[in-house]
Parts: C-alpha cells; structure tokens; sequence
C-alpha cells in the first residue's frame, strides 16, 4: 500500500506509473507482464488507454514496428484480435 492509494487498483495504478516514469530510460525497458494485471486506472485494469497509446514508444530498445508485421503475417485475418488488442497495436 503506499500513502497515495486506498484501494488496490489505486496502488496498482501509482506503482504502475512510478515504474514507467522512472525506469524507462535510453539504458533500460520496461515490459508489461501480458498474462498479468497492467495498465491500470484507480478502477481496473486494461482501462489506461493513455498507457496503452505509449506502448509503442515504451524502451529505446523498442521494434514495434516488426512485431506488428510478424503478427499481421501470422494472422493476417485477425482471427486471434480483438479491440482491445487493435487499440495497442494500431492505435
């Protein structure tokens, strides 16, 4: 828990934040755990869609770019998508 927060999501939130803001530098990444809880608001989580636009731009050692090729020609029907998926690749 920590002072800023009285719920859960909340310290999520903060801690998510803090994280993004001061470890992702020119000499080091940040990587949201997929199979976890990310990109909280002080509610829930997958509902920060200002996170999820800065995705792309997360780590200097980012190739966005080449993964949404690799993934457009895996499944270039997006059988495997949905919105929420279209909002972090192509938004």
């Amino acid at each position: 828990s920590s002072p800023e927060a009285e719920t859960t999501t909340e310290f999520f939130h903060v801690m998510e934040n803090f994280i993004l803001d001061n470890f992702n530098t020119y000499w080091s990444v940040v990587r949201v755990e997929w199979s976890s809880g990310w990109s909280f608001t002080k509610r829930s989580p997958w509902a920060n869609t200002g996170l999820t636009r800065k995705l792309k731009k997360l780590g200097a050692f980012s190739d966005w770019d080449y993964a949404v090729g690799v993934i457009q020609k895996l499944d270039p029907w997006a059988v495997f998508s949905d919105s929420f998926i279209n909002e972090i690749l192509f938004y």
